[in-house]
């Protein structure tokens, strides 16, 4: 079998054993297929090795010694609850209890004083017809009433309609 320059990219992907016997033979006498043969080699054994996916024997063991020696170098006693709340904003546990209740007070006083004046309402009494807006009272309303009350040339001048 003769074997080229050109046919070594489609033996690469799916050559049969003399195909690849045949370039072997070609890439003794040519630099840049011999060169090309080598890393195709070298990629293919890196890909096997990458298939291997069994765990070392000794991987559990340096887990457990790493986490022993992460476990040593750990303080024993981490920052109690009330520790890390004196560390909130430099104050300690007791300024931060006075703060938090003065703001309840002060919710709390404000609330009940909008409540309050909210509530209460000045004591009126009804408000009734002749106590209106003094605006109404004027003659103009005065001759409304009195067009609308019914007289008698009117009504005797007026047509009934069907």
């Amino acid at each position: 079998m003769n074997v080229t320059c050109s046919d070594r990219d489609s033996i690469f992907e799916d050559g049969t054993p003399a195909q690849w016997s045949a370039l072997e033979t070609h890439a003794a006498s040519c630099a840049t297929c011999a060169e090309e043969v080598r890393a195709w080699r070298a990629l293919s054994v890196a890909a096997a090795e990458l298939r291997d996916y069994s765990p070392a024997p000794a991987l559990w063991s340096q887990i457990e010694s790493a986490l022993a020696a992460n476990a040593k170098t750990v303080p024993e006693s981490a920052p109690s609850w009330r520790e890390r709340m004196s560390a909130w904003l430099g104050f300690s546990l007791s300024w931060q209890f006075a703060a938090v209740s003065a703001f309840a007070v002060l919710l709390l006083v404000s609330g009940g004083l909008i409540y309050r004046h909210q509530t209460v309402a000045p004591t009126q009494k009804p408000v009734t017809s002749a106590q209106q807006d003094p605006l109404l009272k004027t003659k103009a309303l005065d001759d409304v009433e009195t067009s609308l009350q019914p007289t008698p040339n009117r009504s005797s001048t007026s047509r009934k309609l069907p």
